[in-house]
C-alpha cells in the first residue's frame, strides 16, 4: 500500500457509467446548485474496503439502493437512516466474492469478524457499541477482532491491544479516550509502540477518506425536508408534543410531565451508561423469575444495591433480568423488563448540577434507542429500547402506577 493513497473515485467513474451503476425506477437528480450532505460517500467506503474494487463496491450500492425508498420512507431519525444503510452495505458487501485487486485488497481479505469491524472502524464515526451490536458481537469481541485486523494487515509489529477502538482522528468517548490516554503513558517507556499503531490506522483512514463518489451519479432521495403529506405533518416532533399534552391532560396521571431536549442536566451521564451497555448482551444479567420491579428491592439489597426503587410508571412491569456493577460515579442497578425488552437502569443522584433531577421525564433519540429519563430525591432512571424516541411517551402511559 503507498504511503500517500491516490483516490479512488477515479477508477471507478471510467470503470462503470452511471447510468449502469443504480436502477432507473426511483431515482431523484441532486441539482447541483443545492449541495446536500449524505452517507452514500461512506457507504461507498465501506463497501470498497470489503470489497476490494471499485466495481465490486458499485455494485452493492447499486443493490442497497434499489431498497431504500420504501425504508428509509419509513424512518424519522437521520442517524436511524443512515444506520440502516451502512448495515445493509455491509451484509451484502460480505455476500459477495473479493476482487483481485485494488488498494484495498488487504483489508477485503481479512477474515470475518476482522474484516468488517475494521471496515467500518475507518470508515465511520458510530460509538464502538454500537459498531459491536451490527456485527451481532459483544463490545470486547469487536475490539478483539480489530487487534486481529491489525495484526494482519502489521505482520510481526508490536501493537498495543488496549482500546482497541480508540480513533486517533475525530471524536472518541469520554472513558475510551481517558483509556488510551493512560495506557500511552503506561507504555511510553516499556514499548513505545501506540505511534506504530495510530500510523497505521491513520495511513488506512486517510486511503478511505480520499475516496469519492464519481461525479455524476444519480442517487434516491435522501435530505430531509421539502412537502409533506398529511402523515409526515402529524409525525411531526411539535404535533406530537401537542398531542402527548392532550393525553396528559384528558386523564393520564401517572406521567407529571414529558419534555424533550437536546440538552438537560445529566446528558451526558445518561448518554454515556446507554452507549457502554451492550442490550443485546442479556447474559451478563441474573435471571429473575417474572416479578414485577417494584419487588426487586430486597434482590438488589442482596446484590449489594440499597434502596432501589423504580419510577412509579413502571412499579408493575414485569422483570425478567437484573444485575448490579460498578461506574467511576458508583454502584449502577440495571432491569430487563418483559415489554419490548427495555432496560430500566437506576444510580444514586447526587448533589451535582451534572445528573438527571425532577418528576419530568426528558425524551430523546440515541442512536437506534428511545431513551428517558428523570430523577427524584434518590435516585436517577434510565428506560431505553430499541425503537423511536416517539413510542416512549406510550410506552411510559402504558405502565400500571399503584
Amino acid at each position: 500500500m503507498p504511503e500517500k493513497p491516490a483516490p479512488v473515485s477515479g477508477q471507478l467513474s471510467v470503470a462503470i457509467c452511471p447510468a449502469q451503476l443504480l436502477p432507473s425506477g426511483s431515482l431523484d437528480t441532486p441539482s447541483p446548485e443545492r449541495p446536500r450532505a449524505t452517507p452514500y460517500p461512506v457507504a461507498y467506503r465501506l463497501a470498497l474496503l470489503l470489497t476490494g474494487e471499485p466495481e465490486r463496491a458499485a455494485l452493492v450500492l447499486r443493490e442497497v439502493a434499489s431498497a431504500i425508498a420504501p425504508h428509509v420512507a419509513g424512518l424519522r431519525d437521520p442517524a436511524r437512516k443512515r444506520a440502516w444503510l451502512l448495515r445493509q452495505v455491509r451484509e451484502k458487501a460480505v455476500g459477495m466474492d473479493v476482487g483481485e485487486g485494488g488498494e484495498f485488497l488487504p483489508i477485503a481479505r481479512l477474515p470475518e469478524p476482522a474484516r468488517s469491524a475494521y471496515a467500518l472502524f475507518l470508515t465511520t464515526q458510530e460509538p464502538p457499541e454500537e459498531l459491536a451490536e451490527w456485527l451481532g458481537l459483544r463490545p470486547a469481541a469487536f475490539g478483539e477482532a480489530l487487534v486481529a485486523a491489525r495484526s494482519a494487515l502489521e505482520p510481526g509489529a508490536a501493537l498495543p491491544a488496549e482500546a482497541p477502538a480508540f480513533r486517533p482522528w475525530g471524536e472518541n468517548p469520554p472513558r475510551l479516550a481517558l483509556t488510551a490516554q493512560k495506557a500511552r503513558e503506561k507504555a511510553k517507556e516499556s514499548a513505545p509502540h501506540w505511534p506504530v499503531r495510530d500510523a497505521l490506522d491513520n495511513r488506512w483512514h486517510t486511503a478511505a477518506q480520499a475516496v469519492e463518489l464519481p461525479e455524476g451519479v444519480v442517487l434516491p432521495e435522501w435530505a430531509e425536508g421539502g412537502a409533506q403529506s398529511i402523515g409526515a405533518a402529524l409525525r411531526h416532533p411539535a404535533v406530537l408534543a401537542i398531542a402527548a399534552a392532550a393525553l396528559v391532560v384528558v386523564g393520564v396521571v401517572v406521567i407529571t410531565a414529558m419534555r424533550r431536549m437536546d440538552h438537560f442536566p445529566g446528558r451526558d451521564v445518561v448518554d454515556e451508561l446507554v452507549e457502554t451497555r451492550s442490550y443485546h448482551s442479556n447474559q451478563q444479567l441474573e435471571p429473575v423469575e417474572a416479578v414485577p420491579v417494584g419487588q426487586l428491592a430486597d434482590w438488589f439489597m442482596l446484590k449489594g444495591f440499597d434502596d432501589f426503587s423504580a419510577p412509579p410508571e413502571l412499579v408493575n412491569e414485569k422483570a425478567v433480568g437484573g444485575r448490579v456493577y460498578k461506574t467511576e460515579g458508583g454502584l449502577v442497578a440495571e432491569v430487563l423488563l418483559e415489554r419490548s425488552n427495555a432496560i430500566l437502569t437506576v444510580f444514586r443522584r447526587n448533589d451535582s448540577a451534572e445528573q438527571p433531577r425532577g418528576q419530568a421525564w426528558y425524551i430523546y433519540q440515541l442512536g437506534d434507542w428511545a431513551v428517558a429519563t428523570r430523577g427524584d430525591e434518590g435516585n436517577a432512571y434510565i428506560i431505553a429500547f430499541e425503537g423511536d424516541s416517539d413510542d416512549m411517551p406510550q410506552f411510559l402511559r402504558s405502565g400500571t402506577a399503584p
